[in-house]
Parts: C-alpha cells; structure tokens; sequence
C-alpha cells in the first residue's frame, strides 16, 4: 500500500510538473486564502477561544454587580471596597479577591512609571499563582490601611532594577514616595488579570499612593474575581449571587434616582469577561469573510483545473481503454488533489506564522471600555497547534472539495471520442 501510494504521488507530482503555470497558480490562490483564513483565526482563537493562562482557569470568574431598571437589561458594574468586603462571604466560592489596574511612579535613582494591581491578600490564591522568590501577601494586609507596605515584583522588573539578585527579598523601594519591602517575584511571564502589571501592593496601600478614599467611598471601580469550589457550577453561584447582591445592596446601598432599580450581583467565566461584549460578534464575523475569501480561492482554482480537465480528456481516455479502473484513476485523482493541497497548505502555514507575528488585538477589543475594568487578553495571535489544526482542516476541505470537482473533469474527459476511437488514434502514434 505505501509502495502504491507512493507511485501515486510520484506521478501527481509529474502531472502537475507539465503544467508548471496552473500548477502555481493553483497553489498561489490556495496559499493566499488558507493563509489569510488561518492568520483571522489565530487572532480570534487568541480573543476568544484560548484558554488563560491559570491553573484551571475555567473555575475562574469575574464577579460584578448589576442594577436593572424597570424592563430594561441589567447593567454591570464593579465594586467598592465596603461592598467588596461583604461580597467575601460568598459561599460558592473557595476564595475572592479584588484588583485594581494603576499607574504609579517608581522613584529613586531611576524613576520610571510602573504598571501596578492594588490587590487583596486572596488574589494570589484565586489566580494559584506562588511566586518563585519569598512568599504572598498575609490576611493581615487587607485589615486596615496602610498596614501591610509590602510589594511583589514581576519576574522582569527584579531581573531590571536587581538584577535577578536574590537579595532584593527583603530590599526596599520607593513607589509615588512611599517606602515599600519586597517580599517576593513573581514568576516569569505573569502580568496580572489586567495583563501588563510589574508591581502587586496590598489594597490597603492605595489611600497612602493613590486615592485617599479608596477603602471607604462607595464609588464602583474595583474589580473583583472568584475561583469556585469544587462541585460548584457557574450557574449555582449566580443564583447565590443574586440574594447576595440584594443583601449588599441594603448593607451598603448605592445612590439611585429612580426608585424601582433592583441590584443584584452575577458572575462572568474569566475567558468570556475577557473581550468586551461589542467586538465579540466582529471578531466572528471577521472570521466568517476570511473563510468567504478561501471559499472565493477555491472557485478560482477550480476554474483553472476546469480548463486543465478538458486538456486531458484524451489521456484519461486512453488510460481506460488500456484497462485502468475507475477507481484506479480516481484515487490518482485524489493523490493529486492532496498534493495540491499540501503545498498550498505548507505556503499557507509560512505566509501565515509571518502574518500572525505582526498582528496585535486592538486595545479596545481586549480590554474593557473603562481602564479600571481592564482585563488581559492573556494571549497574541500565534501559529500554535490549534491553529495549525484549523489550517490543516481548511487543507483537507479544500482536497475534497477539489475531489469533488476531480470528478466532474473526471465526467469530461470521458464524453469524448469512444475509447476504442482515442486507443486506435494512440496505436496509429
């Protein structure tokens, strides 16, 4: 069988050797549309369908509050840090913390700004992230502020302003003028749920670097994120959720004008929080214009092979009056269209692992529409094995719509001259 196949591919490739100009024509139109399909689609797997990168990341979700008025929808909204405290008491899930993106300066000798999460001492935890040096924020961080003036350092500012010394546990920095003690790094490549953090300050710091009022005003602009215990589904927490919200609500109430507002609180799995909801449905139907383009390729090409067929009417002719089978002919046909294929798909996966290399998500898909609701995108368009899986589908639709269209030239090349007519014709050669 792989002496047979072999032969069979052997032969494709001579077949489509004599015809060098359609032959590369061919690949060309394919290359172009797969490549273009598969690099749409490394950026739409990276927004939507790649998994984030934590430990049994679908556990995760983003919590938030919601306030519906009269029939309309309800609208979600993040937290304060009164509210966010009588959230904790949430019973479906095994811990919750809040983080809030901000900018700050790091001062010294080398002052330069630095992406910072003001976090509760439970977002390590809830992410299963431990650092590699030194340890977590205490529980004793999160009772009053300015209690714990601690920091955690991302992987690549302790290897900048340290140079990846282990003795920088211990040392002291100076961020917006404040003394902090860094008792820990994180590890190499995590930034945070926001995506971009260099530096982990225990919430109850922000008063002092910051916002005065930040662990005391009822202004919503903390975000907050849960892990579920075990057993628990993302629905049953959203009905707890529910009561629970309404109990904060009358707890630590927010302002309304308009008497009839209900609040409640719901949950959002972390991967679906991730894009904002207005550019998930583009990004789909982005995806959907690049499968039409590879659609419009293989019309194309298959107007070239039309031409090709009628060229060789006469020698499928004579191959059955020598007594090859239609099943013979047919799987050469087929040997034919996978080569064809194959290459277009290699060209296809080249041009399309440079293509994906340069391409970013826009900013405003990834993120939220206000920068202390800002979520990670937590992936870049890449040629992964996901993506080479979707272009190696796109590869074997194309071979047997191909197939397909093999037969129909297949149809063509036999309406001509009776075969005995086209042997003679051979014989008389």
């Amino acid at each position: 069988m792989i002496g047979a196949l072999a032969r069979d591919v052997r032969f494709a490739a001579r077949s489509l050797a004599r015809t060098p100009l359609l032959s590369g024509a061919a690949v060309l139109s394919m290359a172009i549309g797969i490549a273009a399909a598969t690099a749409v689609f490394s950026v739409v797997d990276a927004a939507l369908f790649r998994p984030p990168p934590f430990a049994d990341a679908g556990r995760l979700a983003i919590i938030y509050t919601t306030r519906q008025r009269g029939d309309a929808p309800a609208g979600r909204e993040r937290w304060s840090w009164p509210r966010f405290r009588l959230l904790e008491s949430a019973r479906s899930f095994s811990a919750i913390a809040s983080f809030t993106p901000s900018v700050l300066a790091l001062t010294g000798d080398q002052s330069e700004p630095m992406n910072a999460e003001f976090v509760s001492s439970a977002y390590w935890n809830v992410v299963q992230i431990h650092p590699t040096m030194g340890s977590t924020f205490p529980a004793s961080a999160d009772a009053a502020a300015g209690a714990a003036p601690i920091t955690i350092l991302s992987d690549g500012l302790w290897r900048r302003r340290f140079g990846a010394l282990p003795s920088a546990i211990g040392s002291r920095i100076a961020v917006n003028g404040v003394s902090l003690t860094v008792v820990g790094v994180a590890p190499a490549g995590f930034d945070g749920l926001t995506g971009r953090a260099q530096l982990w300050i225990p919430a109850t710091m922000a008063p002092r670097l910051t916002y005065p009022d930040y662990l005391v005003t009822n202004q919503s602009f903390i975000s907050v994120v849960g892990r579920l215990r075990d057993g628990v589904s993302l629905d049953a927490a959203r009905h707890e959720l529910v009561l629970l919200g309404a109990e904060i609500q009358r707890r630590s109430p927010l302002p309304t004008s308009i008497a009839a507002t209900r609040f409640a609180a719901t949950a959002v799995s972390l991967a679906e929080a991730r894009i904002d909801p207005s550019t998930r449905q583009p990004m789909l139907l982005l995806l959907g214009a690049a499968l039409c383009l590879l659609l419009l390729a293989c019309f194309n090409v298959a107007g070239l092979l039309i031409g090709r067929a009628l060229t060789r009417r006469r020698e499928i002719a004579i191959r059955v009056a020598t007594g090859a089978s239609a099943r013979r002919i047919i799987g050469e046909q087929l040997v034919e269209s996978g080569l064809l294929a194959a290459v277009g798909g290699a060209a296809a996966v080249a041009l399309a692992a440079v293509v994906a290399g340069r391409l970013r998500l826009p900013a405003s898909a990834a993120r939220g529409r206000n920068f202390y609701g800002a979520i990670g995108e937590f992936a870049t368009p890449r040629v992964d094995w996901r993506v080479l899986a979707f272009c190696i589908g796109l590869c074997a639709g194309a071979a047997i719509s191909r197939r397909h269209r093999d037969g129909d030239r297949d149809r063509i090349a036999l309406r001509g001259r009776p075969a005995g007519a086209e042997l003679e014709s051979f014989r008389e050669h």
